[in-house]
């Protein structure tokens, strides 16, 4: 906080130093010479020097150090120059021929959107850089469309549930694949990348790209492509970010120690308990029976029990700090150019003990000369974590179960100060281990780097290559201390060693190494013929492999002066059967790949792309090794026909497009390294070694082969004041892995078949917009929305399955709820009700009667929504995003309403005070007389709307920086960061990524304060 209250100092106080600058003024028309009003003007190297013109002219001032100027307009192409190539004459921007004019990236090619047909969306390095989330992932949330991204905790730096046009398998993975700078990288591990560092992102939805990767293709590609230097005087920037992470506010109320008690006495007039509220009730029988003395202490019990109120959230719960930092140097010259960035980033989290720490570094070296270029890109990152207990687990070592299940009339500490631990002191056992007893860390250093080069033969032929690297490493501590409350009740994982010498603690360590390298050779042939036709034909060949390391142990009888360290650790032998545990593994896999991809355009007007790939990979048998992937699609931008010459007035965007392909899902649950393969596994008989058959495994499988249809539209009216596009999709996955049943004679129940036929239906709608463009005042808007219709459409031998609490069927979405249907309680008697299968009421509960009538947890309907204004140096931003129309299970609903946990010692909801007493009453909670069960209302509506993201800016104006004599640009900014959330969810929150909502570590919200200035 201070050096960067001392960084605003110093830049504040640099505005009023004198220093010399230049104006530049000019006049811009489009490729017709009409005037183009409301062009932004940047200054080249220093970013936050801006100029919008008014009629087609402009007046820019800028250092004396800026040499080139950039001109922008939604619709056209971007155009730079330098400045001593402006003179009196017009500038011309040129219509873009795609809805905003930009290349699609897609890990092997760069393509012009115009003359590509698949489905895709670039995400700007302004929707990315600087939002206070450690894992990019989440950033990424309603900012495409048919991107479905849900965060399951809020710890910093966990990773989403990320999908692309719905799930596509039914019992593997359906996570897209990621592609940092040409380099495949792990999934949900982001946390060590500086999403500061990255340029733009394009996520590549359709058949036209996914087929280009073959095997891990299928459920789509998320292209990441980090920033570069650019040629000119170095530029070195800084931008920083201070703030605070809070916990939002529950949409439900747990009962004070008055209402508890009197919910504890309601019950004990059915069930006999020693629960305070009963025990000392006057309308206990045994009160009659006591002494007047007893009933006076009885009395005084219950109303010291009234006035005890510990507020248990807000003793677990915290206001976290947030700090960023990020120092750049970028530049270079014609020939080499370089960006180097070093990234500090620290989070603590809403809970004890749970936070993160980034370093990072960047290094991005560009070199071209006549015929030969060459690029590195390499980022090494290394994360500290710290991290709470059994997270989401109904389990009292989790401190977000324990706030809400702890009695609000017990106190945390002794009167000596000590924690008041003990048997059913909920809330101070979880606070003891969270900040006495344990601990639970993990420390990643990861490393991704690519080395890129390419060689010019002619100037229709080149060849190339690259290498690649994705390493990571990571290692988690886990620790209870000796004679805490936790080492002398439940520390060890699987019981104690020694049961008569209980409170000795253990410590345990795991180690993780993940490495994947690809070698990519390449070679193609491009040309223009009679300028009408182009031709662009590349061949690829590449080779990845990975490999995956670990080993853990666990060693007990832990010295007190020798915590968090394996040298506290007690040789273990007979006499003190303090025998360590050790495991470990080792596998690998690898993959090869030949392809071509072609792409062909007519005029400008006709494009067709076409790829075919041949996959061959370690992970099948022999006999299903090698197997082939293609797509193809074509382009027709309309505005290159004659007939649409007179169009340009109001349309000045129209690209229809069309593509098919086929790729594969190697994300499947059975494949693994070697799944195909029958395998044996190590156990114990009789305290005797074995070995075991313990996959069945299955030579005939395949992967799950993915088909895809899109058509889309993209397209720009009124001078582009309206841009967008428009898709449709079909995607039906063939193979689906599911187990058949089969005779446990063979030793075992069940074997992987490729049996299931999953379809995916929908449409996207991207639309951008400016309601007002002047010279000083901006204001748009953007969103996109999708609509997904997931079905089941065949299991071949049978109809259905159970699948957890989901029931795959035929003819439903994946995902499915599977549950008994509530009808309510019975009014005369307490009992609850329920239907059965057929419809009928009923008072007796059975599985039997599950239907799958409650809709799914995959949510239909998403998007995001945006806003911004702007005048002069002030911008305001607005972003939204939504879920709509799916269903989660709420287990908070099952434990905190719900009469045997409040029997346990556990504290439930006000709600409970309804809950059923006599005949006649009408309400929702059954007599405690009956028990508890996972029923439909449990299954409710989680759709949300969420208020994401807020900015508040001010660019300082160019001519009051250019009066320093140290900056070129600076800018300060407030931002916050799920600010609100409009749902009838009853839980934390409805945001998860899985159908089960339990204890899991709540969204933060989070507001911050920072600065970005660029040095001359």
């Amino acid at each position: 906080m201070r050096k960067l209250f001392i960084l605003s100092l110093l830049t504040l106080h640099c505005l009023f130093v004198f220093a010399q600058s230049k104006t530049v003024k000019g006049k811009i028309a489009d490729d017709k010479n009409n005037p183009l009003p409301g062009v932004t003007v940047s200054a080249v190297g220093a970013s936050n020097i801006t100029a919008t013109d008014v009629d087609g002219s402009f007046t820019i001032s800028v250092p004396s150090s800026v040499t080139e100027l950039e001109f922008s307009y939604v619709g056209f192409e971007t155009k730079r120059l330098n400045i001593k190539q402006i003179g009196s004459g017009l500038i011309n921007l040129v219509p873009a021929t795609a809805s905003i004019g930009e290349v699609v990236v897609t890990g092997y090619v760069a393509v012009k959107k115009s003359q590509y047909s698949g489905s895709a969306t670039k995400v700007s390095k302004e929707k990315v850089n600087y939002v206070p989330n450690a894992s990019f992932d989440q950033i990424l949330q309603g900012r495409v469309p048919g991107l479905l991204v849900t965060a399951g905790s809020g710890q910093p730096g966990a990773a989403a549930r990320v999908q692309i046009r719905g799930q596509s398998s039914i019992s593997g993975g359906s996570s897209p694949l990621y592609i940092v700078d040409g380099v495949p990288i792990e999934d949900a591990n982001f946390r060590a990348l500086n999403p500061n560092d990255f340029e733009s992102v394009d996520v590549l939805r359709d058949a036209s790209a996914t087929a280009q990767y073959g095997n891990r293709g299928a459920s789509g590609v998320i292209v990441i492509t980090t920033k570069r230097g650019r040629p000119g005087k170095a530029v070195l920037s800084y931008s920083g970010q201070y703030g605070i992470t809070q916990a939002g506010k529950e949409k439900f109320d747990m009962a004070n120690s008055a209402e508890l008690l009197q919910i504890q006495e309601n019950i004990g007039r059915f069930i006999n308990t020693d629960l305070p509220g009963w025990y000392y009730s006057p309308n206990n029988p045994r009160y009659a029976n006591l002494s007047p003395d007893e009933k006076a202490a009885a009395d005084k019990a219950l109303d010291s029990l009234r006035n005890i109120n510990t507020d248990w959230k807000d003793i677990f719960f915290r206001q976290g700090n947030f700090f960023s930092h990020d120092l750049t140097l970028s530049g270079g010259t014609e020939n080499t150019r370089f960006y180097l960035g070093g990234g500090y980033y620290d989070e603590d989290g809403i809970g004890l003990r749970s936070d993160l720490t980034r370093y990072s570094f960047r290094a991005n070296i560009d070199h071209k000369e006549d015929k030969f270029s060459v690029s590195l890109s390499t980022s090494v990152g290394v994360t500290k974590s710290d991290f709470i207990e059994s997270e989401g687990g109904i389990y009292l070592a989790n401190p977000f179960a324990a706030v809400y299940l702890a009695l609000p009339y017990q106190k945390l500490l002794n009167p000596d100060g000590s924690v008041a631990v003990g048997g059913g002191h909920t809330g101070p056992n979880a606070y003891d281990r969270v900040v006495n007893s344990t601990l639970r860390n993990n420390n990643q250093n990861k490393v991704n780097a690519s080395l890129n080069a390419t060689y010019n033969i002619t100037d229709n032929i080149y060849v190339g290559g690259l290498i690649g690297l994705d390493y990571r490493q990571t290692v988690n501590e886990s620790s209870v201390f000796p004679n805490s409350y936790a080492a002398n009740t439940d520390e060890f994982p699987t019981g104690p060693p020694d049961p008569n010498s209980p409170g000795q603690g253990y410590y345990s360590t795991g180690f993780t190494n993940y490495s994947e390298y690809i070698v990519r050779v390449f070679g193609g042939y491009k040309k223009m013929f009679h300028e009408k036709h182009e031709i662009d034909i590349r061949a690829v060949s590449e080779y990845t492999k990975d490999h995956q390391r670990g080993f853990n142990y666990i060693g007990y009888g832990i010295d007190p002066k020798l915590l968090n360290t394996p040298a506290g650790i007690t040789p273990g032998d007979l006499s003190n059967a303090l025998i360590p545990g050790v495991g470990g593994y080792k596998a690998e896999r690898a993959l090869y790949a030949a392809m071509l991809i072609g792409q062909y355009t007519y005029a400008g007007k006709y494009t067709l792309n076409a790829t075919y790939r041949r996959d061959g990979t370690s992970q099948l048998a022999e006999n299903m090794r090698f197997q082939s992937f293609y797509s193809a699609g074509v382009t027709w931008n309309v505005l290159k026909e004659n007939f649409a010459s007179g169009w340009n007035n109001n349309i000045n965007s129209l690209l229809f497009r069309v593509s098919y392909g086929q790729s594969a899902n190697a994300d499947g649950f059975y494949f693994g390294y070697f799944g195909y393969l029958p395998s044996y596994g190590a156990g114990t008989y009789s305290g005797n070694p074995t070995t075991f058959p313990s996959n069945a495994g299955n030579t005939d499988v395949t992967w799950e082969r993915i088909k895809s249809l899109n058509v889309g539209i993209d397209f720009g009216f009124f001078k582009s004041r309206l841009t967008g596009s428009l898709d449709l999709y079909n995607k039906k996955t063939d193979d689906n892995i599911i187990t058949q049943k089969i005779s446990y004679t063979s030793g075992f129940s069940d074997i992987p078949v490729n049996a299931g036929v999953v379809s995916n239906k929908g449409i996207e709608l991207l639309l951008n917009g400016y309601i007002i463009r002047s010279r000083n005042f901006l204001w748009s808007v953007g969103g996109n929305v999708s609509y997904n219709k997931n079905k089941v459409v065949s299991l071949k031998q049978v109809d259905e399955f159970e699948q957890g609490t989901e029931l795959i069927k035929v003819g439903l979405p994946l995902g499915s709820h599977y549950v008994v249907r509530w009808a309510g309680v019975d009014a005369s008697t307490g009992a609850p009700l329920y239907y059965t299968k057929d419809g009928k009421l009923t008072g007796a509960y059975s599985d039997d009667d599950r239907v799958s009538d409650f809709g799914t947890y995959n949510a239909p309907w998403i998007g995001g929504f945006n806003t911004s204004f702007s005048w002069k140096g002030f911008s305001i931003q607005g972003f939204f995003t939504f879920q709509q129309g799916f269903n989660s299970f709420n287990t908070q609903d099952f434990f905190q309403l719900n009469h045997a946990f409040a029997l346990q010692g556990f504290n439930v909801r006000r709600e409970m005070l309804d809950m059923w007493q006599q005949p006649g009453d009408v309400t929702n909670i059954q007599s405690p007389l009956y028990q508890r069960q996972f029923v439909s209302k449990d299954v409710q509506d989680a759709s949300y709307l969420r208020f994401r993201n807020a900015i508040v800016a001010y660019d300082f104006p160019a001519p009051l920086i250019n009066k320093t004599k140290v900056l070129s640009a600076a800018r300060i900014f407030v931002q916050g960061q799920n600010l609100y959330t409009w749902t009838n969810w009853a839980g934390f929150d409805p945001e998860d990524d899985n159908n089960i909502a339990t204890y899991e570590y709540p969204t933060p919200r989070t507001f911050t304060i920072g600065v970005n200035v660029s040095f001359k």
